[in-house]
């Protein structure tokens, strides 16, 4: 295992925080990064703890929110819509998270993949008459928003993109879609990240503190930063710019790993 630097780990949390949250897709760019890297190797403990960073994000982002859901009675029904919408992925990720996992290692999938998100935000971005409040959402949209997420299961698939495309289709408000998005990532990545630690908690004693730290609160600070803008931009329809980076990324990922790598 190649040994974790600053700037590395730097550039990793930055990577995390904002990509978790504007719709280009996080894993796809996590797994195209190491590809990259050269002899850096994919650290799964870091990788778990960068994702919790992402979901301390969320929390510190709609606290507000969340202590409302619980004291609030006509908000109440959001905590069960949001278990479940959580199925879905649980479901599938319990028996196919292998399979998922090992599509990292596949880059022209990832970027393949990257122009399916591409094409997916270019789409959503013109859906109209969006007038539904969360509270106003059906347990069957719920689980439709649910079953979107786990598309973003695939490295190169926006999990943000695709669950906020979901809401939009379900004809939910703007930034309750975003906002119904990103607290349905906080169990989903939750879980997942425990599956890892029981499966190989040895892996985090080899952590260099220092810079697993320094990762943690870039992954945490950007991830705070990449919620506020991207609630901006997907009240001001401005998915397709995300849909321009995701087609020329992924082409010009096809073209470099086709014919350079």
């Amino acid at each position: 295992m190649t040994e974790l630097t600053y700037g590395w780990a730097a550039f990793m949390g930055l990577l995390q925080g904002l990509t978790e949250f504007i719709p280009v897709s996080s894993s796809g760019h996590l797994a195209l990064a190491e590809h990259l890297g050269h002899g850096t190797q994919e650290n799964m403990a870091f990788d778990v703890l960068l994702h919790l960073a992402t979901v301390l994000a969320v929390l510190g982002s709609f606290y507000k929110d969340i202590i409302s859901y619980f004291r609030e009675p006509d908000k109440r029904k959001i905590i069960l819509l949001l278990i479940i919408a959580t199925i879905p992925a649980g479901v599938i990720g319990l028996l196919f998270k292998d399979h998922f996992e090992a599509a990292g290692q596949y880059p022209l999938l990832i970027c393949s993949c990257l122009l399916a998100t591409g094409a997916l935000l270019f789409t959503c971005d013109k859906i109209e008459n969006n007038l539904k409040k969360l509270q106003e959402l059906g347990w069957l949209g719920a689980f439709i928003i649910g079953c979107w997420q786990v598309l973003g299961m695939l490295p190169g698939i926006s999990r943000s993109g695709s669950t906020v495309c979901g809401g939009l289709l379900c004809k939910l408000e703007r930034e309750a879609a975003v906002k119904f998005s990103f607290l349905m990532m906080v169990p989903a990545v939750v879980g997942a990240n425990l599956l890892k630690v029981v499966k190989d908690p040895e892996e985090f004693k080899a952590l260099a503190l220092g810079p697993t730290v320094v990762g943690f609160i870039v992954a945490a600070v950007s991830g705070i930063l990449a919620i506020r803008w991207m609630l901006n931009l997907v009240k001001k329809r401005k998915l397709k710019w995300f849909a321009l980076y995701c087609f020329i990324a992924g082409g010009a990922g096809i073209v470099y790993f086709s014919f350079i790598a």
